[in-house]
């Protein structure tokens, strides 16, 4: 940023703070002190101080890496535990997630959503959102990777670095964790062109969630400055600036929103959510949850999108495997072979019992299959919530950094806060006389 910008700086601490202070200047209700926005925010600010401490435990982590290597034989390989900084990170983000799981799951018994407009204009609003996305997009295009002549599978890890995930799609792979102030580690080291390309990646999807947000402000709770609204909170919440740079965080939850946009049109909603869990899998818990939502209408032409995406995921795998060994590898991997496995573990899992994973893998499964019948009557709040609810569940017990995918859950539980009463939107009724194809269901309309 400061190739852009004389002498731009601006510490991820100084950050946290400016940003929190934004926040409740632009959307907290100080005439109603005890509303249930004012929670949320308060929710959404605590996730910051845990995400800090995982950042800065991190970097006393690759210091130590780098002071050893200096006196360490270099065919020695060097594994060094989570900093206690570290550590204490995660426990504060799980921590902080279950108060979310329960805000979360208490949703769908608060009926009354009155509209809480932003202390800002609409016009302010926007162009506040818009600056915001410059700045991180500029930050992570004049962003510095390391180069490297060789590549890493899943399974290796760079000195210092963070562990590989096994459980996503090969293909993520060969992309970059592109580094911020807050998290300079890079996980990969990558060529020029691979480096230009992942960058260009993470910001095209940033720009894809944050049109995303604002879409299903217009469309869905038929007030676009909503919309505009969610899609600035996220921009200006701490962790979006930690984070912006990593592919894994962003892609997956660009495809949900957008999923959640699509959702009168089941093959397409499928489709996308076939495809976030090609991407990091663990998406695939939502398949009861969004099964039910079309039981009613649409269930087979959301399973038909569904398994075409993952098709097509799996046929993409052909190109990079050079024999039918290493295909299989790569199709067990995307499909989450390993997910039970402590092997690896990075984060909160590798200082604490990797047994104790086992009831909370076992209540997540319960949670996603109760929340197939419960409540009944779904409506698209009650598939924000819980799918929300859902995803972040299932990171108690992810070995790979669990808790700080806060991406995975925010863009849903921020739509989640700010949604009017949306018990009108069920299947059955929003995808009446809609045929399987987008033409079909215009020209029945024009028809009628």
């Amino acid at each position: 940023m400061q190739d852009l910008l004389y002498r731009y700086h601006l510490d991820p601490v100084t950050w946290v703070y400016m940003s929190a202070l934004l926040v409740v200047a632009v959307f907290f209700k100080f005439s109603r002190l005890f509303s249930l926005r004012n929670w949320d925010l308060v929710l959404l600010l605590l996730l910051a101080p845990g995400v800090l401490m995982v950042a800065q435990g991190q970097k006393a982590r690759e210091e130590i890496v780098r002071q050893t290597r200096q006196i360490a034989p270099p065919d020695v390989e060097l594994t060094v535990p989570p900093a206690e900084l570290e550590l204490w990170g995660y426990r504060w983000l799980l921590g902080v997630g279950v108060l979310v799981l329960v805000r979360l799951l208490a949703d769908p018994f608060l009926v009354r959503r009155p509209l809480l407009e932003p202390n800002l204009s609409a016009g302010g609003l926007a162009f506040l959102g818009l600056a915001l996305f410059v700045f991180l997009a500029a930050n992570i295009l004049t962003a510095h990777v390391p180069g490297t002549a060789g590549a890493l599978v899943e399974g290796q890890t760079p000195p210092g670095a963070s562990p590989i995930p096994a459980v996503r799609h090969p293909l993520l792979n060969l992309l970059p964790w592109i580094p911020t102030q807050a998290f300079s580690q890079t996980r990969l080291p990558a060529s020029p062109a691979v480096a230009t390309m992942t960058k260009i990646v993470v910001v095209l999807c940033h720009m894809a969630l944050v049109i995303g947000l604002v879409l299903i402000g217009y469309y869905h709770f038929n007030n676009i400055w909503t919309g505009v609204a969610v899609a600035t909170l996220y921009l200006m919440l701490p962790y979006t600036a930690q984070l912006f740079g990593r592919v894994d965080h962003v892609l997956p939850a660009t495809l949900l929103v957008w999923a959640v946009l699509e959702y009168r049109y089941p093959m397409l909603a499928g489709g996308l959510l076939g495809v976030a869990i090609g991407t990091i899998f663990f998406p695939v818990f939502l398949l009861p949850l969004w099964v039910s939502f079309y039981w009613q209408r649409g269930r087979w032409r959301f399973l038909l999108g569904v398994g075409a995406a993952l098709l097509a995921l799996v046929l993409a795998l052909i190109p990079v495997s050079n024999t039918p060994e290493e295909f299989w590898r790569h199709v067990r991997s995307m499909l989450g072979q390993s997910s039970l496995s402590a092997q690896g573990a990075d984060g909160f899992w590798s200082a604490h019992e990797p047994l104790l994973r086992i009831p909370l893998i076992a209540l997540s499964v319960v949670l996603a299959v109760a929340l197939a019948f419960w409540p009944a009557q779904k409506n698209l709040g009650t598939l924000l919530s819980c799918s929300a609810a859902i995803l972040l569940a299932v990171q108690f017990w992810y070995v790979h950094q669990g808790m700080l995918y806060v991406n995975w859950y925010l863009p849903l539980f921020l739509l989640t806060s700010f949604r009017p009463n949306l018990e009108h939107r069920v299947a059955v009724a929003m995808l009446d006389q809609r045929g399987w194809f987008r033409r079909r269901a215009q020209a029945q309309q024009v028809a009628a």
